[in-house]
């Protein structure tokens, strides 16, 4: 709608829509966007404050007390968007935007009432990094609608909304006038990758694993994009990361040597030497379990 996060936590935007609502709401999905990023880092705690705001005003408005909330933040620019020259990186500065809002987030007494989904490197491609691949986006920094679908076929996005299989309803179960017999479900263990992976903490891209994770203020670490499906067991999220990949990107030794990649990457090709690497089949889990 070309407005932004200060327009909604001042004009009370949240408020009016839930006050002029025919129904109560379920679910409720919020996000900076394009307008909202500036390359001023001075100016992030203020916006960071505003989406607060806007989350506050959600939960105080509603009258749903089961309504849901999803953040998801947004991707990085396809292009510098900043200037000073063609080779400055300006991820730095969405991670920064990025890791404030987290930060406020998960230290706010809704933390445990908004599912947080990192999307800073959705769109990051092999070909495009650091940046987000033109693929999805209508210009530098605003996704297109083939960005949008990328963006809610994510599995926990999909789980958040309580959606099945993408595109797909359960096939009827056909009637039988044979004895019944019942089959075990697969058994998936819920086990923490044991991979090192990148994380960004405070702006920084780090190297981390899950048993930094569970050292200390394991609930605020698990709120960093991605640790959840990394870290499953540590973060109590085994049940929402059954047949998911963690999207992070990995490190791992690969033909001698040492390779940082993502479950896409295990995915395209080779993939049953791929996930026979070391961890990535307890990490890539959609992509090597057979079971699922």
């Amino acid at each position: 709608s070309g407005s932004t996060a200060q327009q909604w936590a001042s004009g009370k935007k949240a408020v009016d829509s839930f006050q002029k609502a025919e129904h109560d709401y379920d679910y409720v999905w919020l996000s900076i966007g394009g307008n909202d990023f500036n390359c001023n880092v001075e100016k992030h705690d203020t916006i960071s404050d505003n989406i607060l705001a806007v989350i506050s005003d959600i939960f105080e408005s509603s009258s749903n007390d089961n309504i849901q909330v999803l953040y998801t933040g947004y991707g990085y620019p396809s292009e510098n968007i900043c200037g000073g020259g063609s080779n400055v990186d300006v991820t730095p500065l969405f991670d920064h935007l990025s890791t404030t809002i987290l930060d406020k987030i998960g230290k706010s007494p809704y933390a445990d009432k908004v599912l947080t989904v990192n999307i800073l490197s959705l769109y990051v491609t092999n070909e495009s990094e650091p940046y987000s691949d033109k693929t999805w986006y209508a210009d530098d920094i605003h996704i297109n609608r083939a960005g949008y679908i990328k963006l809610f076929s994510m599995s926990e996005i999909q789980q958040f909304f309580g959606c099945t299989t993408l595109g797909t309803t359960p096939a009827p179960v056909p009637l039988t006038t044979a004895p019944l017999m019942s089959t075990p479900a697969p058994s998936i263990s819920c086990v923490d990758s044991p991979l090192r992976f990148k994380v960004i903490k405070n702006g920084q891209k780090i190297t981390r694993d899950c048993r930094w994770v569970a050292t200390r203020s394991t609930n605020w670490r698990c709120s960093f994009g991605g640790v959840k499906l990394m870290c499953p067991l540590t973060c109590n999220h085994c049940a929402a990361s059954i047949c998911v990949d963690a999207p992070n990107r990995l490190q791992f030794e690969y033909k001698g040597r040492k390779a940082t990649r993502d479950c896409e990457w295990v995915g395209r090709k080779d993939v049953f030497n791929r996930c026979n690497i070391s961890g990535v089949d307890d990490t890539c889990r959609a992509t090597c379990d057979l079971n699922c």
